[in-house]
């Protein structure tokens, strides 16, 4: 892979749909020790002063965002399974320690940033 250079005023490093629930049952995400490998690359992106930001995908109640045709979702809709609207409640405990959130119920999305002392 060739070198690249990052500028830091626009690079930011995203963790995504980083589940608590699901982080330690799935198995390829246990053997390939996504938990360690994500802080390790956190505390990196930190040490290079790279912005870490968080986001989880989250919906409101009866799932009203979610289309018959999206073939990951609509199970969940279809069954009635329990929608959790505040990200902050499924975001792997290790990985964000909130410190300030933005939260906009239209877009059901979040973003958080815990300090760099962590």
């Amino acid at each position: 892979m060739p070198d690249i250079t990052l500028n830091k005023s626009h690079t930011a490093l995203l963790i995504a749909d980083f589940y608590a629930e699901q982080m330690s049952k799935l198995p390829h995400a246990v053997s390939r020790k996504c938990v360690d490998n994500t802080l390790a690359l956190r505390q990196a992106a930190r040490a290079a002063g790279i912005f870490v930001c968080y986001s989880a995908t989250v919906f409101r109640p009866d799932y009203v965002e979610v289309s018959e045709r999206n073939k990951i979702f609509s199970e969940r809709k279809r069954t009635g399974g329990p929608a959790i609207a505040d990200p902050l409640k499924i975001i792997h405990p290790r990985c964000c320690r909130v410190t300030a959130s933005r939260w906009s119920a239209s877009t059901a999305s979040t973003r958080c940033s815990a300090p760099t002392s962590r």
